[in-house]
């Protein structure tokens, strides 16, 4: 039985291989972190997931797997043959959500944004990717979490519930309703765009079907997007990302770094010497906060605000 099984895992992982080198070449589109914020409110996020749907239903050579709208920047993963039909698809996309933000008042200099979009290289770097944009927006966000989040299709990932919604719930977006999102005639002969919670749903327009099925199950999804701590750090550091960690990430991250250093599970049983080591790479190389830092070590918060001034 083992046997049969691992044959099925290797034939699985096989598959998804196969799929990642046919439907590629795939590229991690992502703009400044640093940008002034350009979506300050919902109805803002709104016009940004249409201007979206939009826009890439008007450039059909560009598949998305999956996006993310924050305040001030974008993640995506898209599948496109060149770099540059990337490029094109989101200068589109730029000039339509800056057209469409002044129409209804909130005028925006998106002219900063400086998309770079980077060829995925391996069937774990498009994993990784993928998780790291479907995560990125609930860190900035108290209230949601990868499954809830609403700007971005990482809530449909692996989540029947919500796939099931869509269909029950949404409605089509009639022609004048299509001309008024995108304010031309450019939106008249596009079909199958559905509007749910007040914008056109993601399932209309991103291959999540692709996306899950490079995935081995449910599972490995879950498990990178809940403990692949490592690799958000790889990423964010390559694209000049400032992550932040949750507690519980944190916490997980914390007890492995103590064990690997210190062959301490537990770090809270560090010396103290230890502890101030472990403290510094905690807001080194994983930008934890001091408050952050003094609850996972126990160690006094005036230390720690020592150590780390103006933090």
């Amino acid at each position: 039985m083992k046997m049969q099984s691992k044959r099925a895992a290797w034939e699985i992982e096989e598959r998804c291989e196969r799929l990642f080198q046919e439907a590629g070449p795939f590229w991690h589109l992502y703009t400044r972190e640093d940008h002034p914020v350009f979506l300050p409110d919902e109805d803002s996020f709104r016009l940004a997931m249409n201007s979206t749907a939009i826009c890439l239903k008007l450039h059909p050579e560009v598949r998305a797997l999956t996006f993310e709208w924050m305040s001030n920047h974008h993640h995506g993963l898209y599948a496109a043959k060149r770099e540059a039909q990337v490029t094109d698809f989101f200068a589109d996309l730029a000039d339509m959500l800056r057209w469409s933000l002044r129409q209804n008042g909130r005028p925006a200099d998106l002219s900063g944004l400086n998309p770079r979009p980077r060829e995925i290289t391996s069937l774990s770097d498009l994993r990784n990717v993928l998780v790291y944009a479907n995560r990125n927006g609930y860190l900035v966000s108290p209230d949601h979490t990868p499954f809830s989040y609403p700007w971005g299709a990482n809530k449909y990932y692996f989540n029947p519930e919500a796939k099931r919604r869509f269909f029950d719930s949404s409605r089509p977006a009639g022609a004048r309703e299509r001309r008024a999102l995108a304010h031309s005639r450019r939106a008249d002969d596009l079909s199958d765009l559905r509007i749910q919670d007040g914008c056109i749903s993601p399932m209309c327009f991103c291959d999540i079907p692709l996306g899950e099925s490079l995935f081995y199950n449910a599972h490995q999804y879950f498990a990178l997007l809940s403990r692949n701590v490592e690799s958000y750090k790889a990423i964010a550091r390559e694209i000049g990302e400032s992550i932040f960690y949750t507690d519980e990430e944190l916490f997980f991250l914390t007890g492995s770094l103590s064990a690997r250093q210190f062959d301490q599970k537990n770090p809270t049983l560090l010396p103290n010497d230890a502890k101030i080591e472990l403290a510094k790479t905690l807001r080194f190389e994983y930008n934890a906060s001091n408050k952050q830092i003094a609850r996972l070590l126990r160690l006094s918060r005036q230390v720690v605000d020592t150590l780390f001034p103006n933090r």
